[in-house]
């Protein structure tokens, strides 16, 4: 589709949305597509300062079963507390453990911090019912390699400060009407940071320069949230614009669409393209689509 430029390249943004109609459910990279309605999936904001933290020498805190801390137990009460999004070193300075990092020579005080693995958790509770729904656990950004359990369960490992990452947890879920019952507990292990910037260039923040050579950056950094949503909802979302010499410009949607339901499913879809900071027409279309089982990749120009 192509839309003509009304202002210079500097103001050139857009506002994309993207709407399933029946009861499906988008998810859109950040800054890429918005909804049309918000409500069309539940989103639940694990961020906050009801996280707790806890230092433990390396390989020592999956030994001495951290990992599998029963959902209702009551011993991360006396962690420290922490606060998502965050970093390891502010969380130990506002609770009393190290001196503020940016104030004078503090910084070389504070090295110790990054030889250790930080260990985070979160109680939350569930009480609606899943049945026929996808939850998915999505981190936005962690810095820089964490491991994830979800009431015992091992869900996995990522590593890159800079790339959002999610786990599928309905099966893992404690639900129920009682609190107790109800309680789910979600454990983050921060493992030791690289050592060596050369080596992970371009995956995680430097950590040498004129003031902030000494420490190096870990914590998660981004919100974490659960997502609910109908069997079928994006994967992936993007929109890839291309600025021609009239003055006009090319939009490719390329979305991933993934269906975890055991039959095909028809969808309609509808899309709006408009100017963000400037005024511009609004372009609207609509598509219909089977969908087999597993993923599938479209481009709409």
């Amino acid at each position: 589709m192509k839309l003509l430029r009304k202002n210079t390249f500097k103001k050139w943004v857009f506002l994309y949305s993207l709407l399933f109609y029946f009861t499906l459910t988008v998810l859109s990279q950040p800054n890429t597509a918005n909804l049309h309605e918000e409500n069309s999936q539940l989103v639940r904001d694990l961020s906050g300062l009801n996280w707790k933290m806890k230092m433990m020498p390396p390989g020592e805190g999956e030994k001495k079963g951290l990992h599998l801390l029963p959902p209702e137990d009551i011993e991360t009460l006396v962690w420290n507390v922490a606060e998502v999004p965050g970093d390891v070193y502010t969380d130990l300075w506002k609770a009393g453990v190290i001196e503020d990092p940016y104030f004078g020579r503090n910084s070389v005080k504070d090295q110790w911090v990054q030889h250790y693995e930080w260990w985070y958790t979160k109680q939350f509770n569930v009480t609606e019912n899943v049945k026929d729904q996808v939850v998915k656990l999505i981190f936005e950004g962690v810095d820089f390699s964490c491991d994830v359990w979800l009431n015992g369960h091992y869900l996995g490992n990522h590593e890159g400060a800079f790339s959002s990452f999610s786990f599928i947890i309905t099966d893992y879920l404690r639900i129920s009407k009682a609190r107790l019952a109800s309680t789910n507990m979600l454990v983050v292990r921060l493992n030791v940071p690289p050592q060596v910037n050369a080596l992970v260039a371009g995956r995680k923040t430097p950590w040498f320069g004129d003031y902030w050579r000494d420490l190096i950056p870990m914590g998660i950094t981004r919100p974490v949230k659960i997502v609910t949503s109908g069997k079928v909802d994006f994967e992936d979302v993007y929109a890839n614009t291309k600025l021609n010499k009239d003055g006009s410009a090319d939009v490719n949607f390329e979305y991933t669409v993934k269906n975890a339901s055991n039959e095909p499913r028809e969808m309609s879809f509808v899309a709006s393209l408009k100017g963000k900071n400037f005024e511009s027409k609004t372009i609207n279309f609509e598509f219909t689509t089977r969908y087999k089982q597993s993923f599938k990749k479209h481009t709409y120009c």
